[in-house]
């Protein structure tokens, strides 16, 4: 009979010690492991997860590290205590089966092309391209924005769009997450973008845009014309939500193209507008030419006006001539579009 207590007590003493040992975090992994024997996982924890050689979370019982975007294979799973044993390059050991350090992969997902000619609007204010349909940072080539509007190739069985649109000159196709954008058959794009006229103001590339590509038309899938570099400055024709469509010298040729507007600022331009002097003395029949500054490529029209065309009268082209002792004020009235701008000259003949 003692033989048998004693017997009982060191296995009710092995049971505490085996429960000593289990780390807290075991528990509440059993409560987040919603996977199953037969998938393929990826490693999306940021400093990868501990392979162990057994169910036991210690420094000891440590096999390898599996980084960040290693594919593993699940053999079985343990829902009561979380733990999952799994084989990854040649190594088979256990892990903790928390679902925020793995994703399922599909590891072929189908790919269904469109029929005819499809574009793609993306809803999210932000949306990651990823370099093959897989949910991980490590995939991500590029990001697309609120309103833009790409070529749509196709859509696969687990929820992606494919894509393709330009960059700095280059053809970029990857993949978004279908419930982000909104896939349509493709239009004119000017009938997409409600644009409106707008007369005398700049667009200056952001210093935090290298490059900015000039579209022709109002989509990032369209042919690229030219490239615009930080603090360049573009004179704007019209606006719409998302673009604006300007003109500038391509190849020594004027030419109309799109921008889009999150990568600029919008200058007035109209307001860096002044005359040669705003005031000059002249004796008698002296001339002088008032020029018109601070164009930055905009069409303008100048009239001019004298106030008293008897002291100092003054050409359509801005060419003043003293006649008589006295003051005179020059007026120039600047029209770009459907804008005006005035300014003035004091001349005082003596």
């Amino acid at each position: 009979m003692k033989k048998i207590m004693q017997k009982w007590a060191a296995f009710l003493l092995a049971l505490t010690l085996m429960a000593a040992c289990v780390p807290d975090g075991t528990a509440q992994a059993a409560s987040y492991v919603n996977f199953a024997s037969g998938q393929t996982l990826i490693v999306t924890a940021p400093d990868g997860v501990n392979l162990h050689r057994t169910p036991l979370a210690s420094a000891e019982n440590r096999l390898t590290t599996l980084g960040r975007g290693n594919h593993l294979t699940v053999d079985q799973v343990n829902y009561q205590t979380g733990w999952m044993k799994v084989t990854c390059g040649g190594h088979t050991g256990w892990v903790l089966g928390s679902e925020g350090w793995f994703d399922v992969y599909n590891a072929a997902p189908v790919l269904y092309s469109y029929s005819g000619d499809m574009q793609a609007r993306v809803l999210a204010s932000a949306l990651n391209v990823h370099r093959t349909p897989v949910k991980l940072n490590s995939n991500i080539i590029d990001d697309l924005y609120k309103g833009q509007i790409v070529d749509a190739l196709g859509y696969t069985n687990t929820g992606w769009t494919k894509v393709r649109y330009y960059r700095g000159g280059t053809q970029i196709q990857g993949y978004v997450s279908s419930a982000w954008v909104d896939v349509a058959r493709k239009k004119t794009t000017e009938s997409l973008e409600k644009f409106t006229t707008i007369s005398g103001y700049s667009a200056a590339v952001k210093s935090s845009c290298s490059a900015l590509n000039v579209h022709c038309s109002p989509s990032v899938s369209a042919d690229v014309i030219a490239d615009i570099y930080s603090g360049d400055v573009v004179n704007i024709l019209a606006q719409s939500k998302t673009w604006y469509r300007i003109s500038l010298n391509v190849g020594g040729q004027m030419r109309t193209g799109y921008i889009y507007r999150s990568y600029t600022n919008k200058k007035d331009a109209m307001a860096n507008l002044r005359l040669s002097a705003s005031s000059k003395t002249l004796k008698k029949s002296k001339k002088y030419h008032i020029l018109v500054r601070g164009n930055t490529g905009m069409s303008l029209k100048t009239t001019w006006k004298s106030s008293n065309k008897k002291v100092a009268s003054v050409s359509s082209k801005g060419y003043v001539t003293a006649k008589k002792k006295g003051t005179a004020k020059i007026t120039a009235t600047i029209k770009v579009g459907t804008r005006t701008k005035k300014l003035t000259c004091k001349i005082k003949v003596k």
